[in-house]
């Protein structure tokens, strides 16, 4: 069980464990104490949100005016602290409530930060692999 819908059935009780984005496991955890957060001692994906305008964007000027809208230090900190998802917007950190830039589930210390790593892209046998073993699991 992954994603929202795995955040959705944590917090009724359907799911015992899911994979979910951080910000969402700290919402689910808002709504259900019992439910909690860790990143496996084998590690876990890292993974970023990325703005991008598409080269055939009807209106690239507003795209961009928008992100830079988001950049604002004030903005992009106002973001973070209603989602709870880390920012990498230097100039937001000092606007982050101080709770949530000491909570490790955001923002890694060092030793967790060092056993994520970024997705790489897959070749046909190793996604033949995965999705072998995420169909037993989801079987099991």
């Amino acid at each position: 069980i992954g994603g929202v819908g795995g955040k959705n059935q944590l917090v009724s009780g359907t799911a015992n464990v899911a994979v979910v984005y951080s910000g969402d496991a700290l919402q689910a955890a808002e709504e259900n104490p019992n439910i909690g957060y860790f990143v496996p001692r084998e590690g876990a994906h890292i993974w970023l949100d990325v703005m991008a305008i598409p080269a055939k964007a009807p209106n690239p000027e507003l795209a961009n005016r928008f992100i830079n809208f988001l950049l604002e230090p004030e903005i992009g900190a106002q973001l973070s602290n209603y989602n709870r998802f880390a920012t990498p917007n230097a100039a937001a950190l000092p606007k982050i409530n101080p709770q949530d830039r000491q909570n490790p589930a955001i923002y890694p210390d060092e030793a967790t930060f060092a056993r994520l790593q970024y997705l790489k892209v897959l070749s046909q046998e190793e996604l033949r692999l995965v999705d072998a073993v995420w169909t037993a699991v989801k079987s099991s």
